[in-house]
Formats: structure tokens, sequence, C-alpha cells
């Protein structure tokens, strides 16, 4: 019998971890089924993704599902059963856990697995291979002669019994990519919002294990190591410990960024120590604040001491060494409009790296889905399940949040305008969410074209002065991209510009480097920068008197 581990990404970039658990495990319980690993991503057309499917002739199918790629897969199986009814469809994952008599109901899965599936994969595959009953007490849902056989467990293995997923077919994989880890599962916390605290406790893969994985993924090339553990600092001596051995091993190692979840708030001092020393580039962190306000937080169940959050973000910050990533969530219970504008120009006081601005899902097995109605939360019947509206937020309002995301995605996230939005801020006096939600969201256009909308927008707001707007803006453009051409709203035509340019010509350049000059008049100075191919952002500017 063979079976395919089916993983759909939402990139290319990304590697599917789950099905290579059950795969290992499977690999080593099932007495030697024919078993393989197939990866693709929901931006691959459906009927070539089908076709790389049946070619390998399956006789049984197993999904991994989650919020991403559910419709995708839903698409992919309503064809399966089209084209090879006889081919068995298996499903787990967080989509699928806490919906099961849907997929059953409808016939796109023949077994649903509530849980972690590790073992009940492996248990399963043998009980097709040998017609032999299903066992009991794994989670696994499905449909017999005699109806539904819906399990009340949620499975959840003792870690030590897996297999690493970390195999040499996936290390040799995983080069230049994205790679997931995980040293625990679970989440001390129980947001309404979530399902990682839905099942108590916090469980930790054995610290060897992690070690020795963590050396493994570093060698493979793997260009990020994202941790999927829902709050790595849970236990903050552990955390120091991996940190600590990360440290330990990077001067020797390829260059290799990895990305921790954290709840700020719980920083310890020396988890926080160990991590302004660390080396630029080494470690990024993600901590999700998701509002400030307090009837918001406690609606959502969230233990989130907001000062403290804001002081270690901020001393996170300061050391300039760790690149910090911070979440907001509009239309949580009891945030209005003017309660997430205050929230949001909290946040953005902080100058996080990257602020993300995100809009709740209403997740299957959720506390917020089970209780929407007492928060007049109307949302998308289809995944992602997104917000519509709520009983403090319009529909109107909403769509205006969309605006601010987006402006702030392309404007503060992009970190293409630092300098001109540090100084328009500044000089304005207008808020950052006022500013963004001015601006709005922008149809599909070019850089030039962004940028140009951009410079007439900024140069409308008060006290802004066209001339120094338009020397910020250069040196936004300059430092952030190498063609050495200016858009149309930026472009100064001056004789005297190539005479600066000559006179620095007496200013070594490394060999292929292509130099580009643009006058400050504001400043009475010239900037240059010196482009060498493929080297990325931002670039170095030079600045001299003319």
């Amino acid at each position: 019998m063979k079976a395919i581990f089916c993983g759909i990404n939402s990139k290319y970039i990304h590697t599917n971890l789950a099905i290579r658990y059950l795969c290992a495990y499977a690999s080593k319980h099932t007495g030697g089924l024919d078993l393989e690993i197939f990866e693709d991503t929901v931006n691959s057309p459906i009927d070539g993704v089908l076709k790389a499917i049946l070619d390998r002739e399956p006789d049984v199918l197993l999904f991994s599902v989650y919020i991403w790629n559910v419709n995708y897969i839903k698409d992919l199986c309503r064809l399966i059963r089209q084209r090879a009814p006889h081919i068995v469809i298996c499903m787990g994952g967080p989509e699928v856990s806490h919906n099961t008599e849907f997929y059953l109901d409808t016939g796109l899965a023949d077994f649903v697995q509530r849980g972690e599936g590790e073992r009940p994969a492996a248990e399963l595959l043998k009980s097709i291979a040998n017609k032999t009953p299903v066992p009991e007490d794994l989670g696994i849902c499905y449909t017999d002669d005699d109806g539904k056989v819906l399990s009340e467990a949620y499975f959840e293995p003792f870690l030590d019994e897996l297999e690493s997923p970390y195999t040499e077919e996936y290390l040799s994989a995983i080069k230049g990519r994205l790679a997931y880890f995980e040293s625990s599962r679970g989440c001390p916390f129980s947001c309404a919002f979530c399902l990682s605290g839905a099942h108590k406790g916090v469980r930790n893969f054995n610290m060897e294990y992690v070690k020795a994985s963590l050396l493994s993924l570093w060698d493979s090339g793997a260009k990020t190591v994202k941790f999927v553990d829902r709050t790595f600092n849970a236990d903050y001596r552990r955390a120091d410990e991996i940190i600590s051995f990360i440290l330990e091993h990077s001067p020797h190692k390829p260059k290799t960024c990895f990305h921790f979840e954290i709840a700020a708030d719980i920083l310890a001092d020396s988890t926080l120590k160990l991590l302004s020393g660390a080396p630029e580039g080494l470690f990024q962190v993600e901590a999700g604040l998701q509002s400030f306000n307090p009837q918001t937080l406690d609606a959502v169940t969230r233990k989130n001491d907001t000062q403290k959050v804001c002081d270690n973000v901020s001393k996170i910050l300061t050391c300039k060494n760790v690149h910090t990533h911070i979440d907001l969530i509009a239309g949580l219970p009891h945030e209005d409009f003017a309660s997430f504008r205050v929230s949001f120009n909290r946040a953005f006081e902080l100058g996080a790296d990257m602020l993300q601005l995100g809009f709740l899902k209403l997740l299957y097995g959720s506390v917020l889905r089970q209780k929407h109605k007492e928060f007049g939360i109307v949302f998308e019947p289809d995944a992602p399940y997104t917000v519509i509206k709520t009983d403090c937020l319009s529909e109107v309002e909403i769509k205006k949040l969309y605006d601010v995301e987006d402006a702030n995605e392309k404007i503060y996230n992009s970190h293409r305008f630092e300098s001109s939005l540090d100084y328009v801020l500044k000089v304005s006096k207008e808020t950052p969410f006022d500013l963004f939600l001015g601006f709005g969201k922008q149809p599909t256009m070019s850089l030039d074209a962004y940028t140009d909308k951009l410079f007439e927008y900024f140069a409308s707001r008060q006290g802004v002065e066209k001339s120094v707007l338009r020397d910020k803006m250069c040196i936004d453009r300059l430092s952030t991209n190498n063609t050495g051409i200016l858009p149309p709203s930026l472009r100064v035509f001056d004789d005297k510009l190539g005479g600066i340019a000559r006179r620095l010509d007496d200013i070594p350049r490394q060999k292929g480097a292509k130099r580009v000059v643009c006058i400050l008049y504001s400043q009475n100075k010239a900037v240059y920068a010196d482009y060498v191919k493929n080297t990325p952002p931002p670039y170095q500017l030079h600045y001299v008197d003319i």
C-alpha cells in the first residue's frame, strides 16, 4: 500500500513540518509501507497538483490542513473524488480538528484526525493496509456502515516517543529556505482568539534533541529557522539555554536568522541580556500586543502587562541588533475605532522594525467563535473567517482600518520611506494612524508611481517644506533602490550635477560599483551611493559639501 503525506504551503519558501513528523513516525512504526512526501503551494494551478499526485498512484492521501490552505485542499479533494474515488483521503491539522463532521458529511475525507497525528496516522495506515478495525482513543473520526464515529479524544502524544522530522531528504531540500522548528508544544495562555492554549499546558522536547536538531538545520543552509513555539519564553531558563547554545555556535556556523514568538511582558532580565549581546541579524523576535485596551484584553483573556510589554520591547530595540516585530489585531471585543487608533499609535511609538496590523479571524474551536454573537461579531463564512463588523466597529470603519494597514505596510514596514516619514510626522504633528488613514489604500502601481503619489500627499501636510521633503525622499530612494533613477517627482535637472560627479571621481570605489549622485538643495550638499551588484539594501550614503 502506498501512502502520500501532502503539504500545501502558502509559499515556495515554506516547508511543511507536520507531514514530516507524521512520515518520520510512520516510517518506523508501520512495518515498511510505501510512504512518500508531496509538497506544493496554494499558488500552483490545481490541475497540475492533481496530476502530480495521481501520477504517483497512491492508495492513501494524508493532508495537513490549515486556515491558509483549506479552501485549496477542499477543491483538490473534490477533484480527487471525481478522478480517483478509490483513494482513501485522511485529513488532520487545526482547521479540521474542530470541524470534523463537515469533512465526513461532505465526503471530502474518509478519516479526520482530532489533535496531533503522529501515532494516530501510523496506526490508521496499518488498519487500512491490514483491513483491521480503526484504533480507538486516538482522536480518529470516520464514517462506517453504522454511521459516524466521532472520537471524543483530542490526541496529544508524549514528545519523547516521536521521530525526528529532520531527515536527509528534508535537510537537503531546505537550503536558502525557511525551516520550521519546535522545541515545545502548547501554550501557557488561553487567548480567546487562538487555538494554541485550548488544551492546557506546555510540553517540551528533550533538550539534547533540540540542540542536535538545531545544528542539523543550521548546517543545512536554512536562511531562517522559525520556532513555532507559541510562547518561546514561557520557561525563561529553557529559553536562555537555547539562546546561549545558538550564541555559542554562531561564530562557526553559516549565517542564519532564528525567529522566536515571545510574550514580551514576561521576558526575564537574563533573556534580555543574552539578546542584547547577540550579533546583529542572528535573532528575530515577534511579540503579540493585540491591543492596549484593558477591557479588550480582559475579554479575550489576554494576560498582558502592557507597560511591561512596552518597556521590554523598548529595551530590545535599544540594542539595535535584534529585528523586532509587533502585532495588533483589529476587530477584538470592546475595541472601537477610537480605541484602536490609540492602540496603533502607542504600538507605533515603540519604533519596532515591523508593526503588523492584522484582522481578527474566527477560527473553528476558538472561544471567540463560540461567543461571537455576544460581541456582535460578524465574519466571513469561508476561510480565513475574517471579521466583517462588530458591535463596536462598523463595516465602514473596518474598511478604513484596511486603508491604514495598507499604508502602514507600504510606507512603514517596507522601510522605503524612513527619512521622509520621520520628517512629516515630526513637523505635521499628525499621529501615524491619521497620516496613514489620510493616504489610504492605493491601487496596484509601480514603486515610482507610488513614490510620486506619496510625495504629493506628504507635501500637502501642514508644516512640510516641499524642498526638504524632496531631499528626504531622495535619501530614502538612494538608500533602498539601486537603480540610480529617481522617480519623476524627485528629479531636478541641474548643470552642476555633472561637475560634482567629476569631482567625486577622485574618491575610490569598489570594482564594478555604479556611483549615483544627487544634490540635496535644502542642505546645500550632495549625496552619493556606490551600488554593487547583488548587494541588498540598505545602501550606505556619503555626503559632500557642494
